[in-house]
């Protein structure tokens, strides 16, 4: 049964007849495609597993080397990426999807580091408190004093007669009575 419609019409606008056009946007193309392919092993060779399964994976010793080791590499390839490629182009979007990447999980690591801190001190307050203890202090400032002690000898014919008073105020009736006592 023949066909209602073809897509020749549709292919006339963009098929030109001189060989040197297609030639050029196939190399556009295959510049295109190279790229992409380009940028897409590197981020799986050098961001994914480090960035993403290290940080997924809890191996955090892992990430936190890597960080301080292969960061600023990374980020300067990806940065050759985005500046090599065309505005607007799908390797540029990936070079920056793949820098943002990169910056979260470093600030999410700094801030862990941050809080996790926050958290041992705290835990070792609870444990000091918990305990029973004191916070340990400085050790104390030794020192000798030599003082004259003298008390008037009616308040020990007070303790003597009444004993200490209870609440530390001496009653001035019983004083009185000490004092004639000693008289």
């Amino acid at each position: 049964m023949p066909r209602k419609s073809s897509s020749i019409g549709v292919l006339n606008n963009h098929i030109t007849s001189s060989q040197h056009q297609i030639g050029l946007r196939s190399v556009a193309i295959s510049q295109f495609t190279s790229n992409l392919l380009e940028i897409r092993n590197y981020i799986d060779i050098n961001l994914k597993p480090q960035f993403i399964d290290y940080y997924i994976g809890n191996e955090y010793e892992l990430l936190d080397n890597y960080i301080t080791s292969f960061t600023n590499n990374v980020k300067d390839r990806l940065l050759q990426f985005e500046l090599s490629s065309g505005p607007d182009s799908d390797t540029q979007y990936l070079a920056q999807i793949a820098s943002k990447i990169i910056d979260i999980v470093i600030k999410s690591r700094n801030e862990y580091k941050v809080n996790q801190q926050l958290i041992d001190t705290l835990k070792n307050y609870l444990s000091i408190y918990a305990s029973g203890t004191s916070y340990p202090v400085p050790a104390p400032i030794n020192g000798v004093i030599n003082v004259d002690v003298s008390i008037d000898e009616k308040y020990l014919k007070y303790i003597e007669m009444f004993g200490t008073p209870s609440d530390g105020v001496f009653e001035s009736d019983k004083l009185i009575q000490a004092e004639n006592a000693l008289n």
